[in-house]
């Protein structure tokens, strides 16, 4: 076979093989594991406990009301939040499923709500030698309320204590709601988002073992920008299992809440303001994968240099041929 044929097969292969490197890569390549960081600044986190012992709050400084909530529509409060409060000492220990609000309005009083729709009680109390109420006992609706400034001016606290005002998240949440009318009870609003960002950091890929060590790196250059006034949680198909997000609301934050959680989920839904926008989807995608995996990359860098070479040493038996052609009688006789 001449030089010429030789290098011609050569590049036919370093293409081919290319093309089906790209090919396996964009049908079998695994999604990487990815999780995303949320900071924002809400007057409302809305959660659902999936771990009860992590999501326990101290009730040292906290007014607490017990009633089966009663016409509230998320404007304002409810009627049983006018009776008189219990000052209790212990913890509080939500029920696995129960529904806990965190709200705060600018540097008011920050509000904890546990609520059930299936008539359970909302948690548990360990009040050490305390005997623990009935009412709270059996109550299905909790609200916890304490003052978060100090100094002359600020509101004097309805119990005694200084409340741990770190708030524990645990479970499925949502950050913000959708902006409503101004109510006139004593909520101002139904607790929207006032600004945030989102950063997803991504798992590198293992290829048995190559990797010594898992690492991670930023999807993108730069953090993702919040709307204000929108609603961010986990899009999820139905049936899928939404998965738990993590971290803690700082209640004494300079205005409304201070919001740091976590979440593997793969996909975020925000709700933008406005009348008939569709939710837009926060995700990783393949190509930004295939562009940041620093595995990947190093996958991708190999993969060019035998390319090159194959193509390049293709060309040169090419060009070898061309200056040096083989004899006339030579090539009869192959024939």
């Amino acid at each position: 076979m001449s030089a010429w044929r030789v290098g011609l097969l050569l590049r036919f292969v370093a293409v081919v093989a290319a093309l089906i490197v790209a090919l396996i890569a964009i049908t079998l390549l695994p999604s990487a594991p990815s999780f995303s960081i949320v900071q924002a600044t809400s007057e409302a986190v809305f959660f659902d406990v999936a771990v009860p012992e992590m999501a326990q709050i101290r009730l040292d400084g906290f007014a607490t009301y017990a009633e089966t909530a009663t016409g509230s529509l998320g404007f304002g409060t409810s009627d049983g939040t006018a009776r008189k409060p219990l000052c209790l000492t212990g913890v509080l220990v939500p029920a696995s499923g129960t529904r806990v609000t965190y709200k705060r309005f600018h540097d008011g009083p920050v509000s904890v709500v546990l609520e059930r729709r299936d008539g359970m009680p909302a948690g548990n109390l360990d009040l050490g030698e305390a005997a623990t109420p009935e009412a709270v006992k059996r109550a299905s609706w909790l609200r916890l309320e304490a003052v978060t400034t100090k100094g002359d001016d600020a509101p004097k606290s309805l119990c005694p204590g200084d409340p741990f005002l770190r708030l524990p998240v645990y479970g499925v949440a949502e950050i913000g709601s959708e902006l409503r009318p101004l109510g006139r009870g004593r909520e101002p609003s139904a607790g929207v988002l006032l600004d945030g960002t989102v950063t997803i950091f991504v798992r590198t890929l293992e290829f048995g073992g190559l990797v010594p060590k898992t690492r991670i790196y930023p999807s993108s250059i730069s953090d993702i920008t919040l709307p204000p006034g929108s609603k961010v949680l986990e899009d999820s198909a139905d049936g899928e299992v939404r998965r738990p997000w993590t971290g803690f609301v700082q209640a004494d934050a300079d205005d409304a809440l201070g919001v740091k959680l976590i979440t593997e989920a793969k996909r975020l839904a925000i709700l933008r303001p406005g009348i008939g926008l569709t939710p837009e989807i926060l995700s990783f995608s393949f190509f930004s994968q295939l562009m940041n995996d620093p595995t990947l990359q190093s996958v991708q860098i190999i993969g060019a240099f035998l390319f090159s070479v194959l193509y390049s040493l293709g060309t040169a038996l090419s060009w070898y041929d061309g200056r040096h052609p083989l004899p006339a009688t030579r090539n009869k006789s192959e024939h």
